[in-house]
């Protein structure tokens, strides 16, 4: 009973917590006697797997969002995953494996490899990497368990999160421990707390040669992130201004050549300041955009021929890829825009409108045709977050942020929006608060486990 026990949970986590990085490790040397991680040094080698630790975006939730549009001959010819996403379908995975959701976990088991080994050792001469290689494992787990929240948690709500359902927080590399849903607090609470200590334990200093592994900004960047989903605007503005004390450089987009296909895709990217992709390629080349949403951009606003060419039947597709060094297309990862973006909103929800206006006015002045752009102002608290809001949509397209974007916005009134798409000559909606605002536990996960499945 023991045993099949084991093979149960073994199955239950896809054997994503199963050792991939660990083997890829084990298996470069030659005798497996020595091939546990006995140092420092190697247990970081197993978080410098870029693989297995910087790959995991939430892809199919950007489909699902009323930013992306598909004709009927395109959806024909994407995988089953994202055409289900696309239209909201009940089960989104139809009993195959969910691809969005296995890459955080394994992730999550590597994270908790290295700091199980890590609390075996000592620092004594190395403290300071050894503090870091910490940081980094909790950033990735953060990271990862942020991603899978986002997707297959229920929205947050102060109201209700102590009993709203969150997802699985494995928090250690025992197969054999029985495993069940943490509410949607305990889920962000165990994300702020590996953020928090993470950031007590990364070097002021910090290199950004490397964009796939973790520094402080980009740490200060999530919990940003982070509070913003949960409608904590202070301290999402202030975490925003942490990392921008730290780093802020912004990339002139006149400084970009925009006669080449896909011309942010594979160019360093100053702003760049951690670097993470989806899994698999569900997404086509030939991702259209929301009309609507193309026609905010000015003629003077660069962002119009950098993000997007004209496809067929004068449609218009994306093309603003935001990946460096990872050779995948959609990207989670994080950046300095996001982070401006993030502190001007959380600073006109509170009042601080000069704060507000010279964040936003910093991000567009690089976004528009040298001497076109004209400061924008205005003294009115509303309409300064409509006009950060907007620029957030408009900046951050496919960036793995608009799903849960709807999300939080769904909480108020004002900015509560029904999705309608038309689709075999019929018009489906999501409506605002949704049900399927949570994409549905994997079905196998379900049957070896007994996980509570999200009510779609």
């Amino acid at each position: 009973m023991k045993q099949k026990k084991i093979i149960r949970h073994i199955l239950l986590l896809t054997l994503i917590f199963g050792v991939s990085s660990c083997q890829k490790f084990l298996d470069s040397v030659p005798d497996k006697r020595l091939a546990i991680p006995t140092s420092i040094a190697e247990l970081q080698y197993i978080l410098n797997n870029t693989y297995d630790m910087n790959v995991g975006a939430p892809c199919l939730t950007d489909l699902a969002t009323d930013d992306a549009y598909f004709t009927e001959t395109q959806l024909g010819t994407m995988l089953k995953q994202a055409r289900n996403s696309y239209s909201w379908e009940k089960d989104i995975f139809n009993g195959e494996p969910a691809q969005d959701w296995s890459p955080c976990y394994k992730t999550v088991y590597n994270s908790n490899v290295v700091l199980e080994g890590l609390s075996k050792l000592s620092s004594k001469g190395q403290e300071q990497a050894y503090n870091t290689t910490i940081a980094n494992a909790l950033f990735y787990r953060a990271f990862a368990f942020f991603n899978l929240q986002e997707e297959f948690g229920q929205p947050y709500d102060l109201n209700t999160a102590e009993s709203d359902l969150g997802i699985v927080l494995k928090l250690n590399t025992n197969l054999n421990e029985s495993v069940h849903r943490s509410s949607v607090k305990e889920t962000y609470d165990q994300i702020i707390k590996d953020l928090n200590e993470a950031l007590d334990l990364f070097p002021n200093n910090f290199n950004l040669d490397v964009i796939t592994s973790p520094i402080k900004p980009a740490a200060y960047a999530l919990l940003a992130r982070v509070n913003l989903s949960m409608q904590q605007y202070e301290e999402a503005g202030r975490n925003a201004k942490h990392c921008l004390q730290l780093y802020n450089l912004l990339t002139d987009y006149n400084d970009i050549n925009a006669s080449v296909s896909f011309p942010l895709y594979r160019q360093k990217n100053v702003e760049t300041l951690f670097e993470h992709t989806q899994a698999n390629n569900f997404v086509s080349t030939q991702t259209g955009i929301d009309q609507e949403l193309y026609s905010q951009y000015d003629n003077n606003d660069l962002r119009k021929n950098l993000f997007f060419r004209s496809g067929t039947n004068g449609s218009v597709q994306f093309q603003g890829f935001y990946t460096y060094r990872l050779n995948v297309q959609w990207s989670n990862g994080l950046c300095v825009d996001e982070v401006y973006l993030i502190s001007a909103e959380a600073a006109a929800r509170v009042g601080e409108l000069t704060s507000a206006l010279n964040d936003l006015n910093t991000l567009l002045i690089n976004r528009y045709k040298t001497g076109t752009y004209m400061e924008y102002f205005s003294d009115n608290p509303d309409t300064v977050l409509d006009k950060v809001l907007l620029e957030r949509r408009k900046e951050l397209l496919f960036r793995g942020l608009r799903w849960s974007d709807l999300r939080r916005l769904n909480k108020e009134p004002k900015f509560a929006k029904t999705i309608s798409r038309s689709l075999n000559d019929q018009t489906i909606s999501l409506a605002p608060n949704d049900p399927k605002y949570a994409f549905p536990i994997p079905v196998e996960e379900i049957k070896l486990s007994g996980l509570i499945q999200n009510n779609r």
